[in-house]
């Protein structure tokens, strides 16, 4: 190779890297999390992730996990969406216009028997990793009347610096192992 075109292939490795370099400084500057955990390990001010789930790329993870759990576990008619205690209301209109399913709903009165996809957990990793957990209603087994019985499924996600998050795979527990949290709603006003 000759001297310039090492000094070529140097410069494009070199500016290359810069890219990415400033790339990944804008994602930590406008907010995106690298390391999130919700809800908290221990106490928040004892863990050093990101505990917002308001914070990007945590809805993106969630909605695509959850569009995932319904395609494989579907429910007949519409369906409430519990989100994470401390989602926004502005936020959680806007994952549910993203979600585009018109037969998701976000917990209300009149929303009350409609079957619940809970979200109880994320966990997102540096290296593209992460993490959903979602308790997905279950019925006929076990539970007295029209009940639902939870199974938890956690998703897992990956992605690459070209590629947006894709679930890598999912692991199914056993039904009844977790105990649902209560219903998170909002009031109708902007917080």
């Amino acid at each position: 190779m000759t001297a310039s075109r090492t000094h070529t292939v140097r410069t494009r490795t070199l500016a290359a890297l810069v890219g990415t370099l400033t790339l990944a400084a804008a994602g930590m500057l406008s907010g995106c999390a690298s390391y999130a955990n919700y809800p908290a390990i221990g106490t928040a001010k004892d863990d050093a992730a990101v505990n917002d789930p308001n914070v990007a790329p945590v809805p993106t993870l969630m909605r695509t996990a959850l569009l995932h759990v319904v395609n494989r576990f579907p429910v007949e008619g519409d369906y409430v969406v519990n989100l994470p205690e401390g989602m926004t209301a502005r936020r959680a209109q806007e994952f549910m216009m993203k979600l585009g399913d018109p037969r998701a709903r976000l917990p209300q009165a009149e929303s009350e028997s409609l079957p619940v996809y809970h979200i109880t957990r994320v966990w997102l990793r540096p290296g593209g990793t992460s993490e959903v957990e979602i308790l997905r209603p279950v019925y006929g087994v076990g539970a007295p009347g029209d009940q639902a019985e939870f199974q938890p499924v956690t998703v897992r996600l990956r992605r690459t610096p070209l590629e947006p998050y894709k679930v890598d795979s999912v692991r199914v527990w056993p039904i009844g192992i977790a105990v649902p949290p209560p219903l998170f709603g909002w009031d109708g006003s902007a917080r």
